[in-house]
């Protein structure tokens, strides 16, 4: 199940005045991605940044961020990853499989910002409507929240951290999680698609494709351009 690559968070902020806390100025609510087939909306008082972002063949990456700094928006990074159409059957597998595989070494070693899967730990889990969510904890974020959840067939990925020197506390993140999945669903109202099973987060669409007997969780390669969050300070011990 491939999550996040090694493409530096730092490269996606090029260019962004104050990668802290994502102050976005006159960026829009929202981005179309995927075709149009998607619509990533930000929670109030957060923007998405279209030059930050990627959107390529069966997948994109959207960055959100606080649209000024005056806002009283809570200073975060909010990434939205999107896999390709049929991707969200995933989530078929159910939460226990999905919470075994993320404590497993391959699934903390995506996880993880630096790709080691020593660096991650899930420290608990939970469902909030048909969505999963983990609290992950990072050698050099510190605790955040990520939740996994489906949108007209595709798998979507949410995580909510600071930036830089700016702390998002853990609970902060949830909130700011429950808040992003709420405006996702509304700007994205769920239709049929044809399900690909687990034949990976962000593979590209098979024309064919019978349902597995026993759901099971497939690691394909990553998209190009997808991010981890990045590491503000390392920390030892």
């Amino acid at each position: 199940m491939s999550i996040w690559t090694n493409s530096a968070l730092a490269m996606a902020c090029a260019g962004l005045t104050a990668c802290a806390g994502m102050d976005l100025g006159t960026q829009p609510r929202s981005v179309v991605v995927q075709g149009g087939d998607i619509k990533v909306a930000a929670p109030a008082g957060y923007c998405a940044n279209p030059q930050a972002s990627t959107d390529g063949a069966g997948s994109a990456v959207v960055l959100m961020g606080r649209c000024s700094a005056t806002s009283s928006a809570t200073p975060a990074l909010i990434t939205a990853s999107v896999g390709a159409t049929g991707s969200g059957a995933a989530l078929d597998a159910g939460p226990v499989a999905l919470t075994r595989f993320f404590t497993s070494d391959q699934g903390r070693g995506m996880l993880a910002s630096s790709g080691n899967a020593s660096d991650a730990v899930v420290t608990s889990s939970e469902t909030e409507d048909t969505a999963v969510l983990l609290r992950i904890k990072d050698a050099n974020i510190g605790e955040y929240w990520r939740a996994i959840l489906a949108l007209k067939g595709r798998l979507v990925m949410l995580s909510a951290t600071g930036a830089e020197s700016v702390v998002l506390p853990p609970e902060q993140g949830r909130a700011l999680l429950s808040k992003s999945m709420a405006v996702l669903r509304n700007a994205n109202p769920d239709k049929a698609a044809p399900a690909i099973g687990l034949a990976g987060l962000f593979a590209a669409p098979k024309t064919a494709a019978a349902p597995a007997a026993t759901p099971t969780i497939v690691v394909m390669a990553p998209p190009e351009g997808s991010v981890r969050p990045k590491p503000r300070v390392p920390r030892s011990g």
